[in-house]
């Protein structure tokens, strides 16, 4: 599995648009659930394009047997 989004930005407070997530919570989540080999790192930041705020992308890859 592959997941990238944004890291969470308290900054950014909507209904409407979900502000990210906090990499350790969802690495702990995808264990949990079964996934081995789980590994995420922020790759990227740039000014004020989240909702007008400074953002980071991360990328979370884990395995998971069938």
């Amino acid at each position: 599995m592959i997941v990238v989004d944004f890291d969470k930005n308290k900054a950014v407070n909507s209904e409407m648009v979900h502000n990210g997530f906090e990499q350790e919570a969802l690495g702990k989540l995808t264990q949990q659930i079964g996934f081995k080999k789980i590994q995420s790192k922020t790759f990227y930041h740039v000014e004020k394009i989240f909702m007008g705020k400074d953002a980071s992308l991360f990328i979370l890859d884990a395995q998971k047997k069938i």
